[in-house]
């Protein structure tokens, strides 16, 4: 006889009255789960009850608030009885504020708090990403369609609160959004369980996959908003992938960076190193905006390291170069960044500093630096090394006194030495003053010339008062005032490197550029020769610069391509023919060759008069320069003209008014080939003759040495191959070793030819292996650096050399090999902070470009001064290619990805782009800006073809992906690593796409579910109908 249903039904109650005694009582004791084993299996075999009816017990059960007893009763019954994960995520959601349906008066009235579901949820996540459950097919079904269910509610529920409040713009809970991102972590573990991907595939509708593809895409939709990982992401994807989905899905480059959890952000003196060593390697690359930038975006808000690693970074560079033996005026840049510009940036950030923090700061950055990092007794060479680092120090310190940013004892103090003495006492400059008294007096500059080598705080003042000065003078076209400077500084060109910590080139060019092109001649005038040497002098400056550090014409300003200085830049050494000049030019041409070589009866010649000046504006006299030395040659060789009077010629442009025009000159002697004319002896007289002249003046030796630093890499180049083919000649060796002081002239960053040829020949790989090296080198010392204070042995000018001959992709690839490599051994984030200094490294943008970046003009990307491809656009292209991250394997892409989100957060433009306030005097600081749009200086993407492509048309989702960080949020899960990516050879193997973020291999289980057709007293389990169900 079957039982009745009051018996039934009277037994259905005692098992309920007995769990709720036993789960009660071991509740009231604070028993532990590992002894409740036997008692809960044997309950469970005498008087088994429905499974969400156990769960639900158990919630209601223990102590108000989460009771972290409830998640170890719920693992222990899930061990020793037949219930399931479905059965406490169907009952996790009935008791929660989520459920469709609720029974009035039923004693459950008062919902679950967020901090308990989310409790119940996280040890859903942990047992599903060890791999402990799902166990069975059965339960993969069950436990998806309760998740499905979960999510649909979950969502209902939260868009009618959006819909009900006033403008529908609520801010959620932030203990709802962790519950959510909960959630949405258990779909996660769920989805790449191989269980639960068997079954889908093989034993869902499609019906149904659709369902559940759209209750996992509207709730992505709903939390993606709230979240700050990329947890809603992450969730889109794999609803889109296989087996969810059919057919080969579509992922963007965002979709794919959702995937990749990001790594610890490690900022140190390591990273400003190589970014300080690429800024000062060339020409100074340190303008305010571009440093407040990268320093804004790499410490947001830690001020104190900041100027702690700034600071001590800067020693660092300065030892490195002094291990490397750089050359004097090397140093004198380096010390004077250090003694200079630095205490300037920390006095402007200071004003943005709580009181005190810059002192402490710097008596920090004070204790790390050591001024006797090389060995005492080695050789004399170190001992003086020690002492430039210790005198440095003291400089430094000094400054700092001078910009109030700390009192004497405290810095002193911390160095352990008494204060030095300092007589006098150095005031502090004001820009507009100085200025000022260069307009009265000009002569002003001279002395200020001589103190921007000084180390006392106030180059920055002098500099930006003589870029003032050229600026005036040409504004009230003072053209005899603008000769005396540009005399000055053409003499000390070395200084330029002191300057341009504090402005751009074009600050200074740009005007003496508009100058000659806007230049008026006169031909009634009385004296032609003080115009053609102001013109000269100008004109030298500006020449010497743009090749000291080889500027391109787009750093100097903007100009049309038929103004004056343009035509002279792109027909330097370019001779005409006679009959290609035009009527002006012939005539020109024609006085010119009679001033130099016209000779009356004695053989004497009769010199340049006003005459010949005066048909002949300057302009047009150095653009005909060329081909006056080209027809001088051939002359000559035809025995048309004397070699003595060629001579006696030459002569007159070694006069002060006329000397620029032997840059042209012998620039086309340089190109011009020693085989090809046999006119090689007529070329080296002409050389011995303008290289070694047997008289000239003070002020032309000047000038003359200024020019020879301008033109002896090329034409030593150009006669050493000359020997080469020629080795019995005796008369090119002395003329190459008048060249040899003034070879290493320039401040480019280009390498030597013995520096390409060592670095070619590295072990391993050549100029890969360099890259390799120097990636490895620095990691290493970052570990080191507290106790190794010599500095890694590092110039940036490897990387532009690998750059220049390799190519921006090859030289990618060997850092995201290396940044891959390192990753798997435990340095990451030391390799990330260093490959995104590397791609972030300051470059050269035209000057237009900085004026519309400051000023807003122009919206446009910059196009970097270099045309070819940078690293950053490397990056940005490959990251633009999804389907080609699809083929990769796991570790590249994660590097790649996390590169690129790096350096995207790294070149971002904070708002405004302002500068900290500070009562400072920003007159004395650089205002312009050259790298400070930095992170849209290589935005335009060549292509295979050559054409460019505007990045604003690439993946648009993928700023937004960077700008995260995309680590997913398992705070609350308790195996740290239970949602790391699945390392395997290829990020998307197969059709199943291998997205394991559950971190552990799962085991396919056997056993039976309970039954769940009686649900328990009090609640109505009504899931909202049946669109998940697939029985």
């Amino acid at each position: 006889m079957e039982p009745s249903s009051s018996t039934t039904s009277a037994s259905a109650i005692h098992a309920v009255e007995q769990w709720t005694t036993l789960i009660k009582t071991c509740f009231g004791h604070r028993i532990r789960a590992k002894q409740l084993g036997k008692p809960f299996s044997e309950l469970w075999s005498t008087t088994p009850v429905p499974g969400p009816l156990l769960a639900s017990i158990i919630f209601r059960s223990g102590a108000s608030g989460v009771d972290p007893l409830t998640s170890e009763y719920l693992e222990q019954i899930l061990r020793v009885t037949t219930i399931d994960t479905s059965n406490i995520l169907v009952a996790l959601l009935a008791h929660s504020r989520y459920a469709l349906k609720r029974k009035a008066g039923s004693g459950s009235d008062t919902p679950m708090s967020h901090a308990f579901f989310e409790h119940v949820l996280s040890l859903l996540v942990r047992l599903v990403a060890a791999g402990e459950r799902p166990k069975t097919a059965r339960e993969a079904r069950s436990v998806v369609r309760a998740l499905g269910e979960c999510l649909t509610a979950c969502r209902a529920h939260e868009m009618v609160l959006l819909m009900q409040s006033v403008d529908g713009m609520q801010s959620p809970d932030p203990q709802v959004v962790t519950s959510f991102e909960t959630l949405a972590t258990l779909a996660i573990a769920l989805l790449n369980n191989p269980t639960v991907k068997v079954d889908i595939s093989n034993a869902w509708p499609q019906s149904s996959k659709e369902k559940l593809a759209s209750a996992c895409n509207d709730f992505a939709e709903l939390i993606t908003p709230w979240s700050h990982t990329q947890i809603g992401a992450r969730l889109q994807m794999l609803a889109k992938a296989p087996p969810i989905t059919t057919g080969k899905p579509e992922f963007s480059t965002a979709e794919i960076a959702s995937a990749v959890n990001d790594l610890q952000i490690v900022n140190s003196r390591v990273g400003l190193y190589a970014y300080l060593n690429a800024a000062l390697c060339a020409r100074p690359l340190t303008d305010d905006m571009s440093l407040f930038n990268h320093l804004h975006a790499k410490y947001q808000n830690d001020t104190q390291s900041l100027v702690s690693d700034l600071t001590t970074a800067s020693f660092d560079v300065l030892a490195n170069a002094l291990q490397q033996r750089r050359s004097p005026n090397h140093i004198l840049c380096y010390r004077s960044f250090i003694a200079n510009k630095l205490p300037m940036l920390i006095a402007t950030l200071s004003g943005s500093f709580p009181p005190m923090t810059a002192q402490i700061a710097i008596q920090m950055a004070l204790g790390r630096i050591d001024v006797h990092p090389f060995p005492p007794l080695s050789t004399d060479d170190d001992k003086t090394n020690n002492e430039t680092l210790k005198k440095s120090r003291q400089e430094f310190v000094q400054a700092c006194i001078l910009f109030q940013l700390g009192n004497e004892q405290a810095f002193y103090s911390v160095m352990g030495e008494p204060p030095a003495p300092v007589s006098p006492r150095v005031i502090r400059y004001n820009r507009q003053s100085l200025a000022q008294q260069c307009f009265a007096n000009v002569h002003r500059v001279e002395e200020l010339a001589r103190e921007l080598e000084s180390m006392n705080g106030n180059a920055g003042a002098i500099a930006g008062a003589l870029v003032d000065t050229v600026q005036h003078f040409y504004s009230s076209k003072d053209t005899m005032s603008l000769r005396t400077l540009c005399n000055i500084l053409s003499r000390r060109l070395p200084l330029m490197d002191i300057i341009l910590q504090y402005s751009q080139p074009a600050d200074l060019l740009s005007p003496l550029c508009s100058l000659l092109n806007e230049w008026t001649h006169d031909e009634d005038q009385s004296e032609f020769q003080p115009p053609y040497e102001e013109f000269a002098s100008v004109l030298l400056l500006i020449l010497a610069t743009m090749h000291r550090y080889e500027l391109t014409e787009s750093e100097i300003g903007s100009f049309a391509s038929d103004s004056f200085i343009i035509k002279l830049l792109n027909n330097f050494s370019t001779s005409m023919p006679v009959s290609a000049l035009d009527h002006d030019q012939h005539k020109q041409f024609t006085k010119w060759v009679q001033g130099l070589y016209a000779t009356d009866e004695q053989g004497e010649t009769s010199g340049i008069s006003d005459e010949t000046m005066s048909h002949c504006p300057p302009q047009s006299f150095y653009l005909l320069v060329p081909t006056l030395f080209e027809q001088s040659v051939q002359a000559c060789k035809l025995l048309v003209l004397n070699m003595n009077t060629l001579k006696g010629g030459l002569e007159f442009l070694l006069e002060p008014f006329l000397l620029p025009s032997l840059i042209g000159g012998l620039s086309w002697v340089t190109k011009h080939s020693w085989e090809d004319h046999g006119d090689t002896e007529i070329l080296l007289q002409m050389l011995r003759k303008l290289l070694q002249p047997d008289s000239i003046s003070g002020d032309a030796q000047a000038m003359h040495q200024t020019i020879l630093g301008m033109i002896a890499r090329p034409l030593a180049m150009s006669l050493q191959a000359l020997q080469r083919r020629q080795p019995k000649r005796k008369d090119v060796v002395p003329l190459i070793d008048v060249l040899g002081p003034y070879v290493e002239s320039q401040k480019s960053g280009k390498c030597s030819a013995a520096e390409i040829n060592e670095w070619s020949t590295t072990a391993d790989g050549g100029l890969r292996a360099v890259v390799r090296n120097t990636i490895r080198g620095l990691v290493r010392w970052s570990s080191q650096a507290s106790i190794d204070s010599l500095p890694y042995n590092y110039t940036h000018k490897t990387m532009i050399a690998t750059l220049e001959i390799l190519g921006a992709d090859e030289v990618l690839a060997v850092i995201l090999d290396e940044l891959k490599s390192q990753t798997l051994n435990g340095s990451g984030s030391a390799a990330l902070e260093i490959a995104t200094t590397i791609v972030c490294a300051p470059l050269p943008v035209p000057a237009l470009s900085q004026a519309n970046a400051l000023m807003q003009f122009d919206q446009s990307a910059p196009a970097p001064v270099n045309q070819r491809r940078t690293l950053r656009q490397a990056l940005q292209a490959q990251l633009g290619e999804p389907k080609a991250l699809l083929i990769m394997d796991t570790e590249r892409v994660e590097a790649l990805v996390r590169l690129g989100r790096r350096v995207e957060a790294q070149l971002v433009i904070p708002p405004q782009m302002s500068m900290p306030m500070t009562n400072l005097d920003l007159h004395d600081m650089s205002m312009t800006s050259a790298d400070m749009q930095m992170a849209s200086a290589d935005i335009q993407i060549t292509s295979a073809d050559g054409s460019t492509t505007d990045p604003t048309t690439a993946d648009q989702d993928f700023t937004a992906a960077m700008d995260q960080s995309l680590q997913m949020d398992t705070s609350n899960v308790n195996d740290p690593n239970a949602m790391s990516l699945d390392l395997s050879n290829n990020l998307f193997s197969g059709q199943d796409m291998n997205f394991d973020l559950t971190g552990a291999s799962q085991q396919h289980g056997t056993g039976q579910m309970s039954n769940e057709d009686d649900i328990f007293a009090g609640l109505e389990m009504d899931l909202g109908g049946d669109d998940f169900d697939f029985s």
